[in-house]
């Protein structure tokens, strides 16, 4: 490379398996770089991002694991309506708009950008306008068993798209087609009968919240498999979700306990048990995601593992 790198921190978390390979978090990189003064050691890998002429350090406030917003979405399902709350204030609620749907489950996609939703009365993907609440049906759920309810969403770091189904006995789990709506079932068991929602971190870990057993389990993403982590300490019951902010890696649900009664909350993901922040401010029976992201790798290799070729991020210093 034209300027030397200093590397403190040796992390690899990431290749880029092609130069012509771009990841979420590709632009607020090279607009890193040109703040550096470094474009012209990276020009193969950012051709186009940014302006020659823009070189402010105001470009990099965007940079992915540094969140654009501390926000979660919420749709209340009894009232049909479409909220934001900041993530660690549930009570502090705006309203968006009305949503005429039965939206059992949401899930922001790995950039924060996109707000995807579950839609049970006619099985449908659907991506959900941040401003008004309005849907746009990405495509029917194919493939989900028969007489199941639609109950969990999210999407892993690595933009990998999961949905869960339940009909009371047992549970499936599920890859989905984020462009067609499309499932490919991966397993079916009865460990969790009512496996209410999912949520991924930052590791790709999913976690699950079982309203049969009022338990929070990890979920085998090859074979649909439920691990028991541990008990939730509240009576749970009805449609209700659970998000993991990415920024702060912290899990949070909202529990419904019948009577309109919700308990919002903080998960514990080594034991399961909740730590309540707020009951019944509001009321109501919440689907929610978090519009956080998850933190950039802290190397990038471009193919050929040639050190001219290495691209480093966090960690370092310019000598």
């Amino acid at each position: 490379m034209k300027n030397s790198i200093k590397v403190k921190y040796c992390i690899v978390l990431l290749m880029i398996l092609s130069g012509s390979t771009t990841f979420a978090g590709t632009t607020e990189l090279c607009q890193y770089y040109n703040h550096l003064g470094s474009m012209d050691a990276a020009a193969d890998f950012c051709p186009n991002h940014i302006p020659a002429a823009d070189k402010s350090l105001g470009q990099v406030i965007s940079l992915k694991g540094a969140p654009t917003t501390s926000t979660s979405f919420v749709f209340e399902m009894k009232n049909d309506n479409f909220y934001t709350h900041p993530v660690n204030d549930f009570s502090a609620q705006t309203y968006v708009g009305g949503i005429t749907a039965s939206i059992y489950a949401m899930a922001f996609d790995e950039t924060g950008e996109t707000l995807y939703g579950l839609e049970n009365t006619g099985k449908n993907l659907v991506t959900i306008n941040q401003t008004n609440g309005a849907l746009t049906v990405v495509g029917p759920l194919t493939n989900i068993i028969a007489n199941d309810y639609v109950s969990g969403l999210d999407i892993t770091p690595n933009g990998t798209c999961y949905v869960t189904s339940n009909n009371g006995t047992t549970s499936s789990f599920y890859s989905c087609d984020l462009t067609t709506g499309a499932l490919t079932l991966i397993g079916t068991q009865s460990t969790t009968p009512l496996l209410i929602g999912i949520a991924a971190d930052c590791e790709g870990n999913i976690y699950g919240h079982d309203v049969a057993h009022d338990s929070i389990y990890s979920i085998n993403v090859l074979t649909g498999a439920a691990t028991l982590i541990g008990l939730t300490g509240l009576n749970a019951s009805y449609a209700q979700d659970i998000t993991y902010d990415r920024h702060k890696k912290i899990l949070y649900g909202y529990f419904y306990t019948g009577n309109s009664e919700t308990t919002y909350g903080s998960i514990n993901v080594l034991t399961g048990e909740v730590t309540q922040l707020l009951v019944d401010s509001p009321t109501g029976e919440f689907a929610g995601a978090s519009k956080t992201v998850c933190a950039l790798p802290d190397l990038i290799f471009r193919d050929g593992f040639d050190n001219s070729d290495l691209i480093f991020f966090n960690g370092f210093e310019e000598s």
